[in-house]
Formats: structure tokens, C-alpha cells, sequence
């Protein structure tokens, strides 16, 4: 699979995630960002601004999400927003915002930000539970009333819900949670694993570097406790790529599918209906 083309001197990549934020009000079971083991961690306007300083004049996404976590949890999600906007201002970049909807009204600028920079809002709904639905019904009637927005709502419930009209996705799993432990998978096929991913075009920026995938990213933020050493070390030893790499380095990155990290993920498609989030 065509993974990059050259855009004048940038390299195209598929898709570039940034995280507002780790936390998250829902624990939602397989979280490819482990947020429902209540990590922390929210990113900042000034370490924002150097992480798409790092890459902006290096890079083209196809597509730029900001989400988390939830990503309306950062008080700061408008300027973040409007410094991702700024970084990847291309017609041919889809600018996005991935939320559960929740707190949308801590943030009165958001529409017009959105507007501003042409950022579609993907409102995901995690639980067909009657009390969340209710919650999350308010949230698109008010999302659905602004003018000039692109908005997408998507049932990541692994539930059919009816009366709702959103685009499907499968939520699948991507490692095993056994007590208080977290375990890879050990398909030893990490081709297979990789071609099955549902995240294998969604390049991270943390930390000013480039990550290969959610789950490689943000693994090394849930506690040691429940993560054991004889299964994990290899993966936690991984390396993203520095900002400092040369343009050779950044074309064979971007360009590379499997890896041996892929091995810790499942090699076939588990769907799963999720349990509820709260």
C-alpha cells in the first residue's frame, strides 16, 4: 500500500494525530490511547507550538486530528486548535476535532474556530445506555444548529443503537487485559497484524517526535504495575523519530509498514461490543 508521495519538498503522509489531552470522563474497554486506565498528561499551547514548529515545514497530512483523551477536557482546546489550523493550512489537509461531546459547552469559541479554519467536529458515541444517550442527544442537536461547520457523528458503541443516524465503525482489539495486567498478543505475524490495524495510517506526534501508532505511543504512559517486563521490554524500547532525523530518515519512516512492533497486535479482526464507558 502507497503510503507517501512527495508535495514539492514535503513528504505526504497519511494521517497525524495530536492529543490534547490523556484524560478522559469515559473508560471505554480497549482504548488504543489507554485512556481508561486514567492517565493524565495535558498539552500545552507553548509545547504545542513546538511540536508543529518541529514538523509543519516537513510534512503534509492527508488528514490532522487533534483528540485525546477527550480533547475538550483542555481548557485550551480553541487555541490548540487554531495553532494546528495555522501549522497545516493546505486545501488539501482534512482538519479534524475528535470528541465525545461532553463538555463542548466549557468552550463558547469552538464553532468559530472550527469555521475559521475549516475543522470538521466527529462527535463518536461510545454506549447505547439510555442516561448517555440522552446526554449525547442534547450535544448533536446543538452540534447539528452550527451554521458553516462540517460535523460527522460516528457509533464507536459496537452496539446498533436506533434513531441515530452516524457512520459505523468496528471498535476492535488491539491487546489483552488480563486482571490488572495489560498484554500483547502474540500472533508472532506482524504483517498479518499489520494489514488487519485499524491505526496503521495514524502517525502520532508526542513529545515533538513522530510515533508509528497510538497503541506504541501512549503505552508507555499507563503505571509499570500492570505491565509486565518479560512481555513488554522489547516494545518499550521502541524509537520514534526526532524532529533532528535527516529527509531520508523521514521518507523511510513514513514509507514503512510492518514492523516488529506490529507483532504485539492481534493478526486477525476481533470486534467487540464495548462494555459501558462509565
Amino acid at each position: 500500500m502507497a503510503f507517501l508521495f512527495h508535495n514539492r519538498q514535503k513528504v505526504n503522509v497519511r494521517s497525524l494525530q495530536i492529543h490534547a489531552t490523556q484524560a478522559c470522563n469515559l473508560a471505554c474497554d480497549g482504548c488504543t490511547s489507554f485512556s481508561q486506565f486514567k492517565l493524565k498528561g495535558m498539552l500545552t499551547p507553548l509545547a504545542a507550538k513546538e511540536w508543529f514548529d518541529a514538523w509543519r515545514k516537513r510534512i503534509q497530512p492527508e488528514k490532522v486530528c487533534l483528540l485525546g483523551g477527550e480533547p475538550t477536557i483542555n481548557p485550551d482546546l480553541c487555541e490548540l486548535l487554531e495553532m494546528m489550523g495555522k501549522s497545516f493550512p493546505s486545501p488539501h489537509t482534512k482538519r479534524l476535532l475528535t470528541t465525545n461531546a461532553f463538555f463542548l459547552d466549557r468552550h463558547p469559541d469552538l464553532r468559530t474556530v472550527l469555521r475559521r479554519f475549516k475543522i470538521e467536529i466527529r462527535i463518536s458515541i461510545h454506549s447505547d445506555e439510555p442516561d448517555y444517550l440522552e446526554k449525547i442527544k442534547i450535544a448533536i442537536r446543538e452540534v447539528e444548529t452550527w451554521k458553516g461547520v462540517s460535523k460527522l457523528f460516528t457509533n464507536n458503541s459496537g452496539k446498533p443503537i436506533p434513531g441515530f443516524k452516524f457512520n459505523d465503525e468496528k471498535w476492535t482489539q488491539r491487546y489483552i487485559v488480563n486482571k490488572d495486567h495489560i498484554l500483547p498478543f502474540d500472533d508472532k505475524n506482524p504483517r498479518k497484524s499489520w494489514e488487519v490495524c485499524t491505526a496503521k495510517m495514524n502517525l502520532q506526534l508526542f513529545d515533538s517526535k513522530l510515533w508509528k501508532c497510538p497503541i506504541i505511543t501512549y503505552l508507555r504512559l499507563v503505571s509499570p504495575e500492570k505491565l509486565p517486563k518479560s512481555v513488554w521490554q522489547n516494545y518499550l524500547k521502541y524509537k520514534p523519530l526526532e524532529p533532528t532525523c535527516s529527509d531520508e530518515e523521514l521518507r523511510r519512516f513514513v514509507s514503512r509498514e510492518e514492523e516488529e512492533i506490529c507483532g504485539m497486535c492481534p493478526s486477525t479482526t476481533i470486534s467487540f461490543a464495548k462494555a459501558n464507558p462509565f
